[in-house]
């Protein structure tokens, strides 16, 4: 990941990386992250794609300030981007908070996404993942020493290591300390958490909402590809399933050494199966 750019979309200083050449795929960060959770998905698809990752407003390198932060916003932020980019169709890549905002894409705009990943993704089951709070609890000391000494190593691994990540010293390393660099950009605590912490306020802790958002699913008719790592710490593994089992023409990957970040855990089986993913579509007559 080295070419970059910086738009404004929706009057939001929007920062993304862009390379190669091919059929546009489009990759979506998740919750207090940055484009660099991508890192080397990007690297190995921009060699046949035309990739795009940008930081989510709020998140990295882009603008943040006080938006009314939810899955309408990012919505709305993600097409004016696909109009900036003059972009028509694309494939769609979403991790956890983005794996949310891309299926609420794809709901609202069918006829723009031939294809769509979701990594480990938010909202694809009525039931709160519970356990994610108690464990966050737990481990709550941890994050508290990363904020008071600003050390990565050990405090803030410690903290997410069995929650994000199986061994955040292991091959996630430079991905992770790229996406920890990038949210210290701006002046914002814990890599910028109220925007994902809002989204989740408005549109999944209310029962009626979070039910309509799932069974609203049954309508994406695209290709789908769901991945999920099986020790996930804050969705649920039984989330790939139900969402597998409601979306049509969706399949399932799992990466079984991988917890709520495949794509840095198992790089290359995550590339390949995404490879596999999008060459099927080019494939096709």
């Amino acid at each position: 990941m080295q070419e970059s750019t910086v738009l404004t979309v929706n009057g939001i200083e929007t920062f993304l990386f862009v390379e190669g050449e091919g059929a546009p795929v489009v990759l979506v960060h998740g919750m207090t992250a940055s484009a660099e959770s991508w890192r080397y998905t990007f690297d190995a698809l921009k060699t046949d794609y035309r990739v795009y990752a940008p930081d989510l407003p709020g998140h990295g390198r882009s603008a943040g300030g006080r938006y009314p932060y939810c899955l309408d916003f990012y919505t709305r932020w993600l097409d004016a981007l696909l109009d900036a980019l003059d972009l028509e169709k694309i494939a769609l890549f979403g991790h956890s908070m983005g794996g949310a905002v891309c299926l609420d894409y794809t709901m609202a705009h069918p006829a723009r996404v031939e294809r769509l990943m979701l990594s480990n993704a938010l909202g694809m089951s009525k039931r709160l993942p519970m356990k994610t709070s108690l464990y966050s609890m737990i481990r709550s000391p941890h994050l508290l020493l990363a904020t008071i000494t600003g050390r990565d190593d050990p405090h803030l691994f410690r903290y997410i290591r069995g929650r994000m990540l199986n061994d955040p010293w292991g091959v996630a390393r430079p991905a992770l300390e790229g996406m920890l660099s990038a949210g210290r950009t701006y002046p914002r605590p814990l890599w910028g958490a109220w925007p994902g912490f809002r989204l989740i306020l408005v549109d999944f802790l209310p029962p009626k909402k979070r039910h309509r958002f799932v069974e609203r699913q049954a309508s994406i008719t695209v290709p789908t590809l769901i991945a999920w790592g099986p020790d996930d710490g804050l969705l649920p593994v039984a989330h790939a399933y139900e969402g597998r089992d409601r979306i049509p023409n969706a399949e399932l990957c799992i990466f079984e050494r991988s917890n709520h970040a495949p794509m840095m855990e198992e790089p290359e089986a995550f590339n390949a199966a995404m490879r596999s993913f999008l060459d099927g579509a080019n494939s096709q007559p």
